[in-house]
């Protein structure tokens, strides 16, 4: 199973749809589109996945997947620990090193928004592999 970052672009389209899941600080991310947004909370995450057809990883998911081994961002997973939802990897306002990877993980309230918070979405299948002919 592969996880995408959500990009700037493809949140947009969700927002025709859905604008009251619209983050703080819009209006500059739109300049960059091919970004993976951020200001985005659990909720919001959560929402795109069902809208989009598509789910957050699990937290055991994102650590054990090789391509979210670097990003500038945390992520949301769908796991939930006593201090809240799980994020995983570090964000680039990370101040200690050892947080900038996949292995660091920690709770944050489900309704919080930062400016290092996205996160990633499960590959459709069938994107997965190649059509069969």
């Amino acid at each position: 199973m592969h996880f995408d970052l959500v990009s700037v672009a493809e949140y947009a389209e969700f927002l025709e749809h859905n604008p009251r899941h619209e983050p703080p600080h819009w209006e500059v991310q739109k300049e960059h589109p091919h970004n993976a947004v951020t200001f985005v909370s659990a909720t919001d995450a959560d929402a795109y996945a069902v809208w989009s057809g598509r789910r957050l990883g699990t937290d055991k998911e994102l650590a054990q997947n090789t391509e979210c081994r670097s990003s500038a961002i945390c992520s949301w997973t769908s796991s939930f620990e006593d201090s809240g939802r799980v994020l995983r990897g570090g964000g680039w306002l990370s101040v200690d090193v050892g947080n900038l990877r996949v292995s660091f993980r920690f709770g944050y309230r489900p309704g919080d928004r930062n400016d290092y918070l996205g996160f990633r979405c499960a590959r459709p299948e069938s994107a997965e592999s190649p059509e069969k002919v």
